[in-house]
């Protein structure tokens, strides 16, 4: 990753344009949250233990998948030196979540219901850092033989012609962001927690393997794209189960769970096909984004009311 512009320095604290739009996504997930509860009393204690967890969480993720990079070519002080940077978008979801349950057994909440609470303003947070990355060298995609208008390219620190996926990646998430604030505004809080946890992890399944940067990765798979899988298929096993127990259908649960695998299996063939053999890139992509779909359906298409 390129060296961050600063824009000012305090006793050694580097302040960048980026930090200081991502502390403006912050901000402004606060503020989205307590726009949709319009309860300032309940969501602000909320919101801060979201932050809180999200800022260890992505901190926790990302050392730990990238430790022996970290001890060799920065030494032990990266661990604790927070403005260092290194940070992880799933730890940041996880952390929060899991910041997020903690408040609520702490106030005796119902879980669901908060999650619900914080999942309009973590997307609207998450759009915004992603917008944000127009101030690295992240998010930047492949390389295009001519330069096309944007969004459908632009120029990176060399000039060159790429994919905005950093782009791509904040519009799916402003968009899960207003689905979420219409869901919590219905009173629908198992159905926006379940939401925001499969379409960030659809969009981010795709989008993801758009990405030439600095991603984390293990050979040709990639660690978000793994966090993703997991996570939902953990909120897919929790969504089933309290479906059996509403009465709903077995047979259909049975189809959900048998969907989900099938569609992870069609994308893990791609991600190799993509490496691996000279099918044309968008021919696959689109088979992909097909096979999410099906996925899409099979996690959030419920019979009975969430």
């Amino acid at each position: 990753m390129r060296e961050l512009t600063s824009l000012m320095e305090i006793a050694n604290f580097r302040i960048t344009a980026y930090g200081l739009l991502l502390a403006l996504a912050v901000l402004c997930g606060i503020l989205f949250t307590l726009y949709a509860t319009r309860n300032a009393e309940k969501t602000l204690g909320l919101s801060i233990a979201v932050v809180l967890g999200g800022l260890v969480g992505a901190k926790v993720v990302y050392c730990l998948t990238m430790l022996e990079t970290i001890l060799v070519d920065m030494g032990a002080e990266f661990l604790y030196r927070w403005y260092l940077g290194g940070y992880n978008m799933y730890g940041a979801i996880l952390g929060g979540m899991l910041g997020c349950v903690i408040y609520a057994r702490m106030h005796k909440l119902p879980a669901a219901e908060s999650l619900s609470c914080a999942a309009p303003g973590g997307a609207l947070a998450l759009a915004i850092a992603r917008f944000a990355e127009c101030m690295t060298d992240q998010g930047m995609g492949h390389y295009l033989d001519v330069e096309l208008p944007f969004p459908l390219s632009v120029a990176d620190v060399w000039g060159e012609p790429r994919l905005p996926v950093f782009f791509y990646e904040g519009i799916a998430a402003l968009v899960i962001a207003f689905i979420c604030l219409k869901l919590v505004r219905q009173g629908r809080h198992i159905r926006c927690a379940e939401c925001f946890v499969f379409l960030v992890g659809i969009t981010q399944v795709l989008l993801e393997n758009m990405r030439e940067d600095d991603f984390i990765r293990f050979g040709f798979v990639r660690f978000n794209q793994i966090a993703a899988a997991v996570v939902m298929a953990a909120a897919l096993a929790l969504s089933i189960r309290r479906m059996l127990k509403n009465g709903a259908p077995r047979s259909w649960q049975i189809v959900r769970a048998v969907l989900f695998v099938a569609c992870i299996g069609i994308v893990i063939a791609i991600e190799f096909a993509l490496d691996k053999t000279a099918i044309n890139n968008v021919l696959l992509y689109a088979v992909m984004a097909a096979a999410l779909c099906v996925m899409g359906v099979a996690c959030l298409k419920e019979t009975t009311k969430a």
